[in-house]
């Protein structure tokens, strides 16, 4: 007999289905974003120079917006949400606030780029030209982190209340914004500014989609320090900051080792990213993006038995959405590398290379998709300092690989570093929700989920014999690579989900 909780994953796995569905449209579109960066500026330096100067407002963003904002905004906007002119008054409070504070990083920012670049990219600092070329584009991709956080802000009271569409299509605006830039970057000179001019203007847009689907009255920003949540928020922000700092700066540091090695590989780090975090926005963020309101409520209501059924059914639907991405990047790498990059500029050297940085990315996917869920768990109950001290471990980590592993393998040894770093950080987290009393291992529920990741891997295992080699991929017409990979992947989901069936695993995802 299932709980109550069970007979409502349903409309759960709706709301998921709709932000996966938006998310794997915004994705099919970075792809499409990606393919005409390939074929126009190829693994360039100038690339190179918008990636660092785009780089910038993202690390940011992903601190002061997406990050660690929407996890100390929910579970406090959850307790009050139901008082709509508290809720209100909370929500143009903070938008205040975080508009005072983001104003002043980028007015700093875009008067001096140069300062600012030397922290991210220090290997430019010799390379006037190139470091002269980054600052100007910085100053016009900087202003996106404001409209951005604005997004942010709106789009997790959208969540907290039911809408997940439009927050989750935002980003599309952002890749057609840039597929426009890039198509009329040849009236530019240099080309790569019609990128950059390109960004504010896609920020523009989103907070715009995200405003007119706003569910609930839009107050005018009035920052207020000293309101009572208002400081419960920052407090927790700046604890989840501190956190996120160290995790961004991982990224940070990535770029720094990458600025001195051989032009391209900041590139090729770009490609593989870009594909290695398809299946992570689509199954672990949506699933984050759902579980921490959720989870909050549990909370709140001090319901336990809710709340464990809810952290147990997140982790299982991630895993079993996890296992054939992880099986179809290792098997197909080169196929999606080659179908979706290699066009124009984009040589054959540049698909070996970014396939390399695409498997060590690889080897670390199940640990990063877990450590989203694992984290919005720490989130929701409020317990802040330990995932920020497992956050400080892990940078020391990740340096300490960076600096072992570069002489001997380049490029590769960042993305490798990464996956590594974020296994550890996965055993910390797991470790904790155990004695925390929130994770709960069951060796005999756990074993037909051992049995499912042996058949597939087996399976994969013996498809890797009969695969073609990398220059068959690379000289065969982009239709027949097309049908081969269609094939191939169907045939390792259609296993999946069979044996998902056999074992009787499909019904406690769907039940």
């Amino acid at each position: 007999m299932y709980s109550k909780f069970a007979k409502k994953r349903i409309p759960f796995l709706l709301s998921i289905g709709q932000i996966s569905s938006m998310t794997l449209l915004s994705r099919i579109g970075g792809f499409a974003r990606d393919m005409v960066l390939a074929n126009t500026f190829g693994a360039s330096l100038y690339l190179d120079a918008f990636l660092i100067a785009f780089k910038i407002p993202n690390f940011m963003r992903r601190i002061f917006a997406e990050g660690a904002f929407s996890q100390a905004f929910v579970p406090i906007f959850s307790e009050i949400q139901k008082d709509d002119q508290t809720a209100h008054q909370f929500i143009s409070q903070a938008a205040g606030c975080l508009i005072v504070t983001l104003m002043a990083i980028i007015s700093y920012t875009v008067i001096f780029p140069k300062s600012v670049i030397s922290l991210f990219a220090y290997g430019l600092v010799d390379d006037p030209a190139t470091l002269n070329l980054t600052a100007g584009l910085l100053q016009w991709t900087m202003p996106y982190l404001g409209f951005i956080a604005l997004v942010t802000l709106y789009g997790t009271v959208n969540n907290c209340r039911g809408q997940f569409a439009a927050t989750a299509a935002a980003p599309i605006l952002l890749n057609l914004a840039m597929i426009c830039g890039a198509i009329f970057s040849h009236k530019m000179t240099p080309q790569i500014f019609g990128l950059a001019y390109a960004i504010p203007v896609a920020g523009l847009l989103q907070l715009s989609l995200v405003l007119f689907y706003f569910r609930g009255r839009i107050d005018l920003p009035r920052p207020n320090f000293k309101s009572e949540k208002i400081r419960q928020f920052l407090k927790a922000f700046s604890i989840i900051v501190g956190g996120s700092i160290v995790a961004q700066l991982n990224l940070v540091i990535d770029t720094l080792f990458a600025s001195f090695l051989p032009t391209g590989s900041i590139s090729w780090l770009y490609y593989a990213d870009r594909l290695i975090n398809m299946p992570i926005g689509i199954i672990a963020v949506s699933v984050a993006t759902l579980l921490l309101p959720k989870l909050s409520q549990s909370i709140s209501d001090k319901n336990t038995q809710q709340l464990e059924e809810r952290i147990s059914w997140a982790l299982r639907l991630t895993y079993s959405g996890m296992l054939p991405c992880v099986l179809i990047i290792s098997l197909l790498g080169i196929p999606m590398i080659t179908t979706i990059y290699l066009h124009g500029s984009y040589s054959i050297n540049d698909a070996i290379m970014t396939h390399k940085a695409l498997l060590a990315m690889n080897f670390g996917l199940p640990a990063i998709m877990f450590n989203k869920i694992f984290m919005i768990i720490f989130f929701a109950h409020k317990k802040l300092k330990t995932p920020t001290i497992i956050a400080l471990l892990n940078g020391a980590i990740s340096v300490s690989l960076n600096m072992l592993l570069i002489p001997h393998y380049g490029h590769v040894a960042l993305a490798l570093s990464l996956s590594i770093s974020a296994w550890c950080q996965f055993l910390l987290l797991s470790f904790w929700s155990y004695r925390n009393g929130w994770l709960h291992f069951n060796l005999k529920a756990l074993l037909p989920w051992t049995k499912l990741t042996m058949i597939c891997l087996f399976i994969c295992m013996l498809l890797n014999f009969i695969t073609p080699d990398i220059h068959w991929w690379m000289n065969v017409s982009i239709f027949t690579r097309c049908e081969m990979f269609i094939s191939m992947a169907t045939f390792i989901l259609a296993i999946f989900f069979l044996f998902l069936k056999k074992l009787k695993l499909l019904e406690q995802i769907l039940l």
